[in-house]
């Protein structure tokens, strides 16, 4: 993050939204908004990308599903067979407590990984952090408090 900031306060979104705009048109870089309730479209005035973050989290899940039966069916039929009442070794009902575990356990800790390598950052409400370039101010309108 660069040392030059510029710090603002909206009463409203919809001023939010213009300066944003107005911000994005000069050729600054919008750090982050904040706002007491999510205002929509502000992710693509602000050009922020989507996330890879899902996708990671989807296979994660998936590696863990596929291990959780995998190592419940090893241990269970290959390994150390037990007759328990005449069921069968790989009674699929057994299995559903683990195979639902598991992918959770797994699919959570990208979120995990992603929330404690995140910078701190200090947040205000209804504050914007944009980035100044070449030394140069623009006026984005009146910030009230």
């Amino acid at each position: 993050m660069p040392n030059d900031f510029l710090v603002a306060t909206f009463s409203d979104a919809e001023t939010l939204m213009r300066a944003v705009q107005a911000v994005r048109a000069e050729g600054f870089r919008i750090y982050d908004t904040y706002a007491p309730y999510p205002i929509h479209e502000m992710d693509r005035a602000m050009d922020i990308r989507r996330s890879r973050l899902p996708w990671v989290t989807l296979l994660a899940g998936i590696l863990g599903l596929t291990f959780a039966i995998g190592f419940q069916f090893y241990a269970a039929v290959l390994d150390w067979p037990l007759n328990v009442g005449g069921k069968p070794d790989n009674s699929t009902l057994a299995f559903i407590p683990i195979s639902f575990e598991i992918p959770v356990l797994l699919g959570g800790w990208p979120q995990l990984q992603r929330s404690s390598s995140a910078r701190a950052s200090t947040r205000v409400k209804g504050s914007n952090l944009w980035q100044r370039r070449h030394q140069r101010y623009i006026r984005v309108g009146t910030a009230e408090a």
